[in-house]
């Protein structure tokens, strides 16, 4: 939350307020209504699924309160009944409350992945509602932000270009591999993909390089990737020509940079660390994952980028 609602739950919590006429009081403000929030980002499903928008009062009063909410079409791209719905024109603090929420639900099929969408909506309510300390309360952007459904298997048996920034320096600016990704049958955790002899193909030190990704789902507006760590990616001889530390290249998710998914896209960003046991840091390297079709990746196995 904004520093306006801490600012309100400080004012409201456990008082009793003068703005409803209570018999006694430890606040001497007036009554104001508000946005908890000047900006909301609202992740639109294949369900159309409602999101609320909360709206707080600093105070509690024995009525209903019944107030409007516009839409600011200067400052809005969305369309109304096309890419998303506004529940009702208001919203009602119940009596004995100090919230409410303005309900909308996004229209799924007519959001596009790259579309840049918002609504800002404003309060319709009395001049002597509004906290001139906090003007901006009575505007918040929302920003619709288009999720697709995420099932593991989409990724299984799939071919994957890999572009690496370890790649290009090792290559001098060459740096797509093609590989094939399997859903991790044997994993204690859900939704682990194989990523095939990642980004170097096993050799006589060791059959495979294979990596093993968690795609984290509990929270969509945060699609991040994980792994554990400690896996060998490498030989030291493949990477520096000759044997360090204990020979392995080792590697684990970056903590310092943010890993991502996108089911629309079908695509992955990864930065990982990578280490050598005995030797230490390498270093902190991208690699961005684009699954593609069967067709597109037997064309580029035949053929070559």
């Amino acid at each position: 939350m904004k520093h306006y609602i801490a600012i309100l739950a400080i004012i409201i919590s456990g008082l009793s307020f003068v703005g409803c006429n209570n018999s006694f009081t430890t606040y001497s403000g007036g009554e104001y209504i508000g946005f908890a929030d000047t900006v909301v980002v609202c992740p639109v499903f294949d369900n159309n699924n409602e999101f609320e928008i909360e709206v707080a009062s600093t105070v509690e009063c024995p009525y209903d309160r019944v107030f409007g909410v516009e839409i600011v079409d200067a400052n809005t791209n969305a369309i109304e009944g096309v890419h998303f719905k506004l529940a009702d024109n208001s919203f009602t603090i119940k009596a004995g409350e100090r919230s409410s929420v303005i309900k909308m639900n996004g229209i799924y099929n007519n959001i596009d992945i790259y579309h840049d969408l918002q609504v800002q909506l404003r309060l319709v309510t009395p001049d002597n509602l509004k906290w001139d300390l906090y003007d901006y309360n009575q505007d918040i952007k929302v920003i619709l932000l288009k999720r697709c459904p995420f099932d593991i298997e989409m990724f299984d048996n799939r071919y994957c270009i890999v572009q690496s920034s370890l790649l290009y320096e090792m290559n001098g600016g060459e740096n797509k591999r093609l590989i094939k990704t399997y859903v991790d049958r044997n994993s204690k955790n859900d939704n682990v993909l194989i990523l095939k002899n990642f980004l170097f193909d096993g050799d006589i030190f060791r059959d495979n390089y294979d990596l093993r990704l968690k795609f984290e789902t509990e929270d969509a507006m945060t699609p991040d990737l994980s792994m554990e760590p400690d896996q060998i990616i490498a030989s030291t001889r493949t990477i520096m020509g000759q044997p360090h530390g204990d020979t392995w290249v080792r590697t684990e998710v970056s903590a310092g940079h943010i890993s991502y998914y996108s089911a629309c896209e079908e695509f992955a960003m990864l930065n990982h660390r990578c280490y050598v046991n005995g030797k230490g840091n390498m270093g902190v390297f991208w690699a961005v994952l684009k699954w593609i079709s069967d067709e597109e990746g037997a064309l580029i196995e035949k053929e070559g980028f």
